[in-house]
């Protein structure tokens, strides 16, 4: 395992359950080699002895200095004593929270209007937390002191979500109980009013992306990320009808239109100011793939009618050979019924 991870670059947890009774022990009883090679690998080792009859001290010496062997005794609680070991891997037990800067969150947004009153009322310590991770454009207000984020806020709509990586319960978060603490988010979550701007949009209309609603402290030149890293400047619009405080736009090239002409779902656009700083995203739904291979038309107008080849010279006046051919028909079609008359 640790040479077939020696370039790992996420850490991994491996679960060891044996009783230790190998014949070859006896020829290594040093395991210093083994547990440095683990170490270089990001592999975290824990080591459940099984059986009453393990080999304590040969699967105590796989262990790193300070690290404690566990004990399974009894087979049907082997599930549970696994499950807790992968639990105990994704929380932190205790961890310190860190406030978040006001100042670090774009202005006039909610995570800026809450962070002073959760930054007084923040807790020292937690004494468990999940090891989350945020996406999108979520404002982190509190962090635990490894940099995992605790408490998270982002913009939803016309509305607001936040979410919480923990229990305020006793064992997890028992501060939280108190009600002084999170009732500034309580309180602004479930308001109706103020209402606050939704979020910016974005549609394709003949080529061209456009963005709006953005706030008007967004910078003038921006740069839209779409997904695979493909960056494209955006521009404000010169059209009377378009703001060009809260509107942005640039023209599609051809093979980035057909690429998402194929995609199913919505696609996340980031938006980036010309320093580089990640200004926020916007969604584009999956376009109509007639969107770009059919001329749209306008209700009750007439379609394009066919090219006339050739043979369309005489398309609107009676053949010359017409009547002769009425003629003939009537001809075959008596025959045709005085043959039937016939007796037999």
């Amino acid at each position: 395992l640790a040479a077939s991870s020696k370039h790992a670059t996420r850490q991994t947890l491996a679960l060891l359950l044996s009783d230790g009774r190998d014949p070859r022990a006896a020829q290594h009883p040093d395991q210093t080699a083994l547990r440095a090679a683990l170490a270089a690998s990001r592999i975290e080792l824990t080591v459940f002895a099984f059986g009453p009859d393990a080999d304590t001290e040969f699967l105590s010496s796989l262990l790193p200095p300070g690290r404690e062997l566990a004990r399974i005794d009894d087979p049907r609680r082997l599930g549970l004593i696994l499950s807790r070991a992968l639990d105990a891997q994704r929380v932190r037990q205790p961890t310190t929270v860190v406030v978040g800067d006001a100042g670090t969150f774009l202005e006039g947004s909610l995570a800026r209007e809450l962070a002073p009153l959760l930054a007084t009322a923040a807790p020292q310590t937690i004494e468990r937390s999940w090891i989350a991770r945020t996406q999108g454009s979520a404002d982190v207000l509190w962090r635990s002191a490894e940099g995992d984020p605790l408490l998270a806020l982002r913009a939803v709509g016309l509305g607001a979500c936040a979410g919480l990586a923990s229990l305020p319960a006793e064992g997890w978060a028992s501060s939280l109980r108190e009600p002084a603490i999170l009732a500034p988010l309580l309180r602004a979550l479930a308001r109706a009013g103020p209402a606050r701007l939704a979020l910016p949009r974005a549609t394709l209309e003949r080529g061209v992306l456009w963005i709006r609603g953005l706030d008007a402290t967004y910078p003038v030149t921006l740069s839209a990320v779409f997904p695979g890293g493909m960056e494209l400047e955006l521009t404000p619009p010169t059209q009377f009808a378009e703001s060009p405080l809260t509107s942005r736009s640039a023209a599609l090239p051809a093979e980035l239109l057909a690429a998402l002409s194929r995609v199913a779902r919505t696609s996340v656009i980031g938006l980036r100011s010309e320093q580089g700083d990640v200004r926020g995203s916007v969604a584009l739904a999956p376009p109509m793939s007639a969107e770009f291979c059919q001329a749209p038309l306008r209700i009750g107008a007439p379609g394009p009618l066919p090219k006339k080849s050739a043979a369309d010279r005489a398309e609107r006046g009676p053949h010359r050979a017409s009547q002769g051919v009425l003629l003939g028909s009537l001809t075959l079609l008596g025959v045709a019924l005085l043959m039937g008359l016939r007796p037999r």
